[in-house]
């Protein structure tokens, strides 16, 4: 076979992948992001505080215990009050009853506090999703990356014995030799680093969910850019309404407008009413006693607590719409960045990479007849994996900013309606 031949089969390789990787043993992206969820600490805090709100939403909705008083008077004095003979035995039942709203404010304000949490839990999982995602991007394109580099390895390597046979020849000059070494030193060089890279991306995907390099020695999975356009940014953009950390600030607006209520109801005073029963011990008579009793709100209504919880709730306004701002700037920059290089990636793999492969294999039989020396036939070569790692890179970018788009509308942008 002919030294285009071996550069062939080694192009093939790069394209089409090598052997098939055991099904079994390969991780698949749903199986790291369920590892991921099951492991991460932020969740389980998001999840501990939403169960802490839930609890307390239930102790909101409990009424003001009653109390039972036991009341001895006219006892342990002098004269006739000595010892408990003329004393006065009263034992009540009082009931706080709270007016103006106060349990209905509590109650709005422990909910508001729910939906603060699950919102907060949720845009949390956003969060994990997109890290996930794009540490499995990378590891699929440091993947891709090593594939090249070993091939560019394994084809300088096979040219070496040719280019020796043509200066033996006499058909090519020594320092093709020479050139071809340092090619083959060069590739070797990117391949050490390309496994370095490898191996940091595996760590880094693994780290998700506190595992190690071994987790994700094998993936299941491609590099693949989409097809087509995707969804348009202003259908992206209305999606942002339902983004958790703007529900987050939403809820957390309606709960600290309930504190308002809250306060203002502190300002109607709660009326206490008891009832009891006395005995008096020196004639054996028994009474019953009435009690009812209702602070007076003469130097505090609450006016400075009322609006504090005004300026918070002013506060928390203005975080919502920062928010708002800031997740259609994100998107924006995200939609942008993923329109770039997913271009640029189909580009690359469209037109790009069929003509540098074209222009190698013309180089190649140009070779074999005389016509190129090895320097042409190296730059080609160099050519087509400079262009397949150009393409791995983008196509990382592209499914990077991917993830982040669809961590910020919630659904794929190339999905339909």
């Amino acid at each position: 076979m002919s030294f285009s031949g071996n550069v062939t089969i080694g192009l093939a390789l790069i394209l089409f992948g090598t052997t098939p990787r055991l099904a079994q043993s390969a991780l698949s992206h749903d199986e790291a992001m369920a590892r991921a969820m099951a492991a991460d600490p932020i969740l389980t805090a998001r999840t501990s505080a939403r169960d802490a709100d839930r609890a307390r939403a239930d102790q909101a909705r409990s009424r003001p215990n009653p109390e039972l008083g036991l009341e001895l008077e006219n006892a342990f004095g002098t004269g006739p009050f000595g010892g408990t003979g003329s004393s006065e035995l009263t034992a009540d039942f009082s009931q706080r009853f709270e007016l103006g709203g106060d349990r209905r404010a509590r109650i709005t304000e422990a909910t508001a506090a729910i939906e603060v949490a699950d919102a907060t839990l949720s845009a949390a999982e956003r969060a994990l999703s997109e890290r996930v995602t794009q540490d499995f991007v990378a590891l699929l394109g440091a993947e891709q990356r090593l594939k090249v580099a070993e091939s560019r390895v394994a084809l300088t390597r096979r040219l070496l014995p040719t280019l020796r046979r043509r200066v033996e020849a006499g058909a090519s000059p020594p320092v093709d030799v020479l050139r071809g070494e340092v090619a083959v030193r060069l590739a070797e060089i990117e391949t050490t680093s390309a496994q370095a890279t490898a191996a940091s991306a595996r760590r880094q995907l693994a780290s998700n969910w506190r595992g190690d390099e071994s987790d994700a020695a094998e993936l299941s999975g491609t590099l693949d850019v989409p097809g087509g356009r995707p969804r348009s940014l202003a259908d992206l953009a209305e999606a942002l309404a339902d983004h958790p950390r703007l529900k987050q600030w939403e809820s957390e607006v309606a709960r600290r407008q309930a504190v308002i209520d809250q306060e203002k109801a502190e300002r109607i005073p709660d009326v206490t009413v008891g009832a009891g029963v006395r005995q008096f011990q020196d004639t054996d008579d028994t009474a019953v006693v009435l009690s009812a009793s209702l602070p007076l709100p003469l130097w505090n209504r609450n006016t400075g607590a009322i609006a504090a919880a005004r300026y918070k709730t002013a506060e928390a306004e203005a975080e919502r719409d920062a928010v708002r701002l800031q997740l259609y700037r994100d998107l924006n920059t995200a939609y942008g960045a993923m329109n770039a290089a997913c271009d640029e990636a189909r580009q690359l793999n469209r037109a790009v990479l069929p003509e540098a492969q074209r222009t190698l294999s013309s180089i190649e039989a140009g070779y074999d007849q005389g016509r190129f020396d090895a320097l042409d036939l190296l730059e080609a070569s160099t050519l087509v994996s400079e262009t397949q790692s150009l393409y791995a890179d983008r196509a990382v970018a592209c499914g990077q900013a991917r993830a982040t788009v669809k961590a910020l509308a919630g659904h794929d942008p190339w999905s339909r309606p």
